[in-house]
């Protein structure tokens, strides 16, 4: 069996706990999209103004014929 030397142990160590930091960095910005989406989506089924904006800058920035057709865009 291949013995690990001490240095290669702490580059392991060091490129799991790097790993582990970009997981949860993704998994925080994963969960600010959607608390914003439900916060958005909320609002526009009570106000119909807000509503009308926010599907105008969807118009604006959706490109991919499958996101637009999430919101009726197409």
């Amino acid at each position: 069996m291949k013995k690990i030397s001490k240095k290669q142990q702490q580059i392991n160590k060091l490129e799991q706990e790097l790993a582990k930091s970009t997981l949860q960095k993704r998994k925080d910005d994963t969960r600010r999209k959607i608390l914003i989406g439900a916060m958005i989506i909320g609002k526009t089924k009570n106000d119909p103004e807000f509503n009308k904006r926010v599907l105008a800058e969807l118009d604006r920035f959706l490109e991919r014929e499958a996101d637009r057709k999430l919101f009726n865009l197409d």
